[in-house]
């Protein structure tokens, strides 16, 4: 009995531990991936080193691909317009370096990019 109650306890300590508002297909799970992938993609652009480049590479994929899931949870929400103008000013901020615009004309648009990022969170 104690072995089975040793293996049962802690396997359902495990599954109610996850809970909805933090797996990645929630409203608040999906923006936390959008949240610090933002993040991630403004430290780069922000890096004394950085110069600018054709692509995103891997970051702009996984970016995409979180942004898709927050712009899902969050329709028929009140944060659908919000998640539409986060895509629209990621996209921005590609195209700005793929057509080799200056580093300080992508940095704004970084900026820009993680205030509503910033701003988006406050109305959560």
């Amino acid at each position: 009995m104690r072995r089975f109650l040793f293996l049962l306890l802690p396997s359902l300590i495990l599954i109610g531990c996850e809970s909805r508002s933090t797996r990645m297909d929630s409203l608040q799970g999906a923006f936390s991936m959008v949240e610090s992938q933002v993040a991630d993609i403004v430290a780069t652009v922000n890096d004394p080193k950085y110069k600018s480049a054709r692509d995103m590479g891997s970051e702009s994929d996984r970016m995409g691909m979180t942004l898709n899931m927050f712009k899902q949870a969050a329709a028929g929400t009140d944060l659908q317009a919000d998640a539409d103008e986060i895509a629209k000013r990621l996209i921005e901020l590609e195209r700005l370096g793929a057509s080799r615009a200056p580093v300080a004309k992508q940095r704004e648009a970084a900026k820009a990019l993680q205030d509503k990022v910033a701003e988006v969170r406050a109305k959560m």
